[in-house]
């Protein structure tokens, strides 16, 4: 199989109470990571090798996001910044490539704890910014 590079140019972020009601955000983010890893549990050294081992642990996962800042009700911000204020997890899901779902473009989506949102920048600068959020569960990747 040939190697075809991820270079993500377009594609679609949304967010929501729930998949039914997720609005598409993607004027307002200029980029979009999804980590996934898993904790290194330490296996203290033994007689046999004299070294200690490792192995993965539990699963956590984050969204990083960045977010163009604009101040109207609509807006990302906004929608961020309630939910901090009411302690809402949202619902979110991303495609980092256009067009249809597909093995080669899936469509990564979960449950986030909004734990911060802030708006601002340097004098004549454009507010914008960077927000990691703690995935609830696991991340889901659809491939259909």
């Amino acid at each position: 199989m040939a190697l075809d590079p991820l270079v993500v140019l377009t594609g679609e972020f949304k967010m929501g109470a729930d998949s039914g009601s997720a609005t598409s955000f993607k004027t307002d983010v200029s980029s979009v990571e999804v980590n996934e890893m898993r904790a290194s549990v330490v296996i203290p050294a033994r007689l046999d090798t004299g070294a200690e081992g490792k192995k993965a642990g539990a699963y956590s996962a984050e969204i990083t996001i960045n977010v163009i800042g604009d101040l109207v009700s609509t807006s990302l911000y906004s929608k961020l910044r309630d939910a901090v204020r009411n302690a809402t997890e949202l619902y979110w899901e991303c495609n980092l490539k256009p067009g249809s779902v597909s093995p080669t473009n899936p469509k990564y989506s979960g449950l986030v704890a909004v734990t911060n949102a802030k708006i601002g920048s340097a004098v004549g600068g454009l507010s914008q910014f960077s927000v990691t959020l703690p995935v609830n569960g696991l991340v889901s990747t659809a491939t259909s």
